[in-house]
């Protein structure tokens, strides 16, 4: 059914979408978890900047990995008012951490360390916070295996907890390769406000 009123609306909010390169699974797994780890973070980071902006606020930022395209990964803003607003915030993020972690004084190693503590509470929060019941075992068994439909591998989900506990400051900086300070694949709705 038909509302009985239609209000006119001239505010519209369309999702920004940026498709990043992943590495190669099946070629470099370590990489590939370090990167996961690293998008994780960036995406936190994102939605700070969201959540302290005039021009941005109300949108939100999450990932997605499509089962289907094991070589990339989508980085989705909802509720954008304003692209330019998205894409200077992204652009701030990747920046500032490539300046973290390249630096080589004493002050900028510090702060790579907090950082890299940062990635590996923000990763193991997402990966086990829901672990309340069997379910959620079941269903990293399963991610693993389908991953690696060659082998039998359900354990993926604890040599990723290994990897990224043992990640260093240098599998993150070498990982920022992936990411560009503008995304080569960006997508936006004909109709956004630019």
């Amino acid at each position: 059914p038909m509302p009985a009123i239609l209000i006119p609306t001239t505010e519209f909010f369309d999702p920004v979408i940026y498709a990043i390169k992943t590495p190669d699974f099946n070629e470099n797994q370590k990489e590939y978890i370090i990167f996961n780890s690293m998008l994780n973070y960036i995406n936190e980071l994102l939605q700070k900047e969201i959540n302290n902006n005039k021009r941005a606020k109300g949108s939100i930022s999450n990932i997605k990995f499509s089962p289907a395209l094991t070589d990339v990964a989508f980085l989705i803003v909802q509720k954008v008012p304003h692209t330019k607003e998205i894409d200077a915030l992204y652009k701030k993020v990747i920046i500032n951490l490539k300046k973290t972690f390249s630096g080589n004084n004493n002050e900028q190693n510090i702060n790579s360390n907090k950082i890299l503590q940062q990635i590996t509470d923000s990763w193991i929060n997402k990966q086990f916070y829901n672990w309340q019941d069997n379910k959620t075992q079941v269903q990293q068994m399963h991610k693993g295996i389908e991953l690696l439909q060659d082998t039998n591998h359900a354990n993926l989900y604890l040599d990723e907890f290994e990897c990224i506990i043992n990640a260093t400051i240098q599998d993150y900086a070498n990982i920022l390769s992936y990411f560009d300070d503008v995304p080569q694949l960006r997508l936006y709705s004909d109709t956004s406000k630019k």
